[in-house]
């Protein structure tokens, strides 16, 4: 495994704390992710990409505020089975 200094430990605490902070202004009321921010509709890969990078960072220790996780959480299973209904198989 890798050994990193303090410093750079430190420097990978605070990225991954602002990426948490900045998922904030894409996330919509319902649960869902922008592609940017401003945008009204909610991208579905986007969602999926952001949702993914927070449960990895929840899962190792970061702290993820629970209004940021938990509306998408819920939004994506029904994001999913709507993406289904439109798909051209």
């Amino acid at each position: 495994m890798l050994k990193l200094s303090p410093r750079q430990q430190a420097g990978i605490q605070t990225h991954v704390s602002a990426a948490i902070n900045r998922l904030k202004h894409f996330q919509k009321i319902d649960g869902g992710f922008r592609y940017w921010p401003g945008n009204e509709d909610v991208n579905a890969w986007a969602t999926n990409y952001a949702g993914h990078f927070l449960v990895a960072a929840q899962s190792r220790g970061y702290l993820v505020p629970g209004q940021l996780f938990h509306p998408v959480i819920d939004f994506l299973p029904g994001c999913f089975i709507r993406a289904r209904e439109v798909s051209v198989i």
